[in-house]
């Protein structure tokens, strides 16, 4: 079931009377309801509704029948999973919709995902970044993306804010201008008496000194109607004397003037509290001002001193100059009287780092004459006394454990981390009976975020400057335990390449948030035999001591070994065959030999049997192997000269011709007296040469 309830502002103009709403565009289908106080109270059965995307179309009518523009909200059904843990554990992030770029990582143990995003490279102009994340069962969560600027840098150039615009209601053409002041104060200068009652906004932006605008920011704000009119001078006092509220009394004031006529006749000795409050004409009444006099005898001795005490402690004396009438007003120093508590509405001042707290103490004076003789003691209590305590302010680091001192009642102490904005905190706090406060370098409270993790609990927060306050008050007996302040840390196993073979490197790791204390483990199952590939390299915690922490695998890339191929050279006289290659292998690795290999390299060369005196290539090449790539050193094959004259001979008898075609012998089976040159016998050419 969706509960829908819509808050709207109701003015004597415009009061809205009833609404309508229908799902996924089904104006025909639309359901209308009353609305009473500015409520509306539905209830719409989604049970039907496919599984996917669907919309909601709303508007409203006023008591004149003027009808809204309609607000459309979108909304997804998801599928039931009927069991099984579907806690997030995985996300993915890509830029301006390059998804098969997309980035991903694990989710901390907090449900925080940390994006490492280079913007160097972006154009100037708008872009987007897209997220999603996924559960433990592989469903994907719905894309989530934000859109943002990247603007030109302007080296060397100041930038600091120069001048501001604002208009009210969208009256953008009557906006008013001005100049941001020292501290980037805007004072503007706002007549409202003109408006209408109801809701109203204010929309602001400011200009830098090289011309940039912001974005506009906007404000809404309710004129209401005046209660009435006349004048509300005041007009009435009321006033009394040591608490005894019950017998006030009452005076009128002349042109502001207060005429008061008190006895203090009846009064005993000492010192008192003189109370007054003021009315206006609308009988509104002011807060009470008090005052503190002092009754003493017509005739008395000079005085010469006085002491005062709080609550419990010991007096402390002033010495008085004697005069012939003793001032009455009394300069009393409250800088190290402790509170009894510290009040949960206390206020922390970060620029004197002190801590205001309001407290009711037991003040007590006594005023002595030249003699030593001194006047009954006067003991008056007060209340909402502000009182100052210093938080004994220490500064912490990441990952350092501060243990509390015994803190009393009405003490305070404090710790400052310095940090970067927007950093995620994480706080673990020991004991019991303490509370714990924490402000910004600005003194704003900062309000955590419970997280359990591992039977930890720890408080989350972001860091919204770069100075975090931590105060700790209440009562402990002995120590009150400790404080500990952790930014999340991950920590990623360094990629490597290496040769098939070859040892393993020295696996190291990188780390971003934080330093890491201590040593985490890391392994890798790839071994000297492990075939071309890649091997995870996997990295735990091992020794880190830190608390936020997460682990991100590196990979080892095991790549093929170089092996070298050659070919001898070889020397062979003319009109000879080519002999047999003898090829040689350099680089083998784990006692391997060419039995590895899937295909052999062979040598060749283009020189025959006839070919001409000279030198030749032998090419070595077509080589594969898993786990090898080829390096070919090619040889040489020299054809020289026959060194000494070939008998020539056959069995059977054959013509000789020349390469003409003219016959120089018949039926020979000896060719030794024929000149030197080229025949052609038997259908073969043939080179006869002699010994030179």
């Amino acid at each position: 079931m969706l509960a829908l309830l819509c808050c709207l502002i109701l003015t004597a103009q415009n009061t809205v009377t009833k609404c309508e709403y229908w799902l996924d565009w089904q104006f025909d289908d639309r359901t209308t309801v009353s609305v009473t106080d500015g409520q509306v109270n539905a209830e719409i059965d989604l049970a039907p509704l496919d599984v996917g995307l669907h919309s909601i179309g709303i508007r409203v009518f006023d008591g004149e029948g003027a009808i809204s523009s309609v607000l459309t909200k979108y909304f997804i059904v998801l599928p039931v999973i009927e069991s099984g843990a579907n806690g997030l554990v995985n996300y993915e992030y890509w830029l301006d919709r390059n998804f098969d770029k997309r980035v991903s990582g694990v989710l901390s143990k907090s449900g925080t995902a940390h994006l490492d995003l280079d913007l160097k490279s972006l154009n100037v102009g708008v872009h987007n970044i897209a997220m999603r994340v996924n559960d433990a069962i592989g469903q994907s969560g719905s894309v989530l993306t934000k859109y943002f600027m990247v603007l030109p840098v302007i080296e060397g150039t100041d930038n600091g804010l120069m001048n501001y615009e604002y208009w009210l209601d969208r009256d953008f053409k009557n906006r008013i201008s001005g100049s941001v002041g020292d501290g980037g104060i805007v004072d503007l200068d706002l007549d409202i008496s003109s408006l209408k009652v109801g809701i109203h906004n204010i929309a602001m932006r400011v200009s830098d000194k090289v011309g940039k605008e912001s974005s506009v920011l906007m404000k809404y704000f309710m004129v209401t109607g005046h209660s009435g009119g006349g004048d509300n001078a005041l007009t009435a006092c009321e006033y009394w004397i040591d608490n005894d509220f019950d017998q006030r009394q009452s005076s009128t004031l002349t042109d502001g003037v207060l005429n008061l006529d008190i006895d203090i006749a009846k009064l005993r000795r000492g010192m008192h509290n003189f109370y007054v409050r003021t009315l206006d004409e609308a009988k509104q009444v002011s807060a009470v001002y008090k005052h503190i006099f002092i009754v003493a005898e017509e005739e008395r001795p000079l005085l010469a001193r006085y002491g005062y005490w709080f609550n419990d402690s010991l007096r402390n004396d002033m010495n008085h100059r004697l005069t012939d009438k003793f001032d009455a007003t009394l300069t009393i120093d409250l800088e190290g009287l402790t509170p009894h508590k510290i009040q949960p509405d206390y206020t922390f001042d970060v620029a004197t780092q002190r801590v205001l707290t309001t407290d009711t103490i037991t003040l007590g004076v006594q005023v002595f004459n030249a003699s030593g003789t001194g006047s009954e003691a006067i003991v008056d209590t007060l209340k909402g006394i502000t009182l100052s305590v210093d938080p004994k302010m220490q500064t912490i680091s990441n990952e350092q454990a501060n243990v509390l001192p015994e803190l009393r009642e009405g003490e305070v102490q404090g710790y400052c981390f310095e940090t970067a904005v927007g950093d995620s905190l994480y706080w673990i706090v020991n004991g019991e009976g303490v509370s714990m406060d924490f402000y910004d370098a600005n003194g704003a409270p900062l309000n955590p975020e419970i997280v359990q993790t591992d039977d930890v609990q720890m408080l989350a927060m972001q860091a919204q400057t770069d100075k975090v306050y931590v105060l700790a008050y209440g009562v402990s007996e002995g120590e009150a335990g400790s404080v500990l302040v952790s930014k999340p840390i991950v920590v990623s196993a360094l990629n490597y390449e290496r040769e098939y073979g070859d040892d393993n490197p020295d696996f190291g790791f990188s780390a971003t948030g934080a330093d890491v204390i201590g040593e985490p483990e890391i392994e890798c199952e790839a071994t000297v035999l492990s075939p071309v590939g890649t091997y995870p390299i996997v990295i735990r915690k091992g020794a880190v001591a830190n608390h936020n922490d997460s682990y991100v695998n590196g990979t080892l890339t095991v790549t093929k070994a170089m092996l070298t191929v050659s070919v001898e050279d070889v020397v062979r006289d003319e009109l000879e065959e080519n002999p047999e290659f003898v090829i040689h292998y350099d680089g083998f690795k784990n006692n391997e030999d060419s039995t590895v290999l899937i295909k052999v390299p062979v040598a060749t060369t283009e020189a025959g049997y006839y070919s001409d005196l000279g030198d030749y290539d032998i090419i070595v090449s077509g080589g594969e192997a898993e786990n090898y790539d080829f390096t070919y050193v090619n040889g040489t094959l020299s054809i020289q000269v026959i060194s000494g004259v070939r008998a020539v001979t056959t069995a059977k008898p054959v013509d000789v011709y020349t390469v003409d075609g003219v016959k120089v012998r018949s039926q020979a089976t000896e060719f030794t007296d024929l000149p030197d040159g080229v025949y052609i016998i038997n259908g073969r050419k043939v080179l006869l040469k002699r010994k030179r």
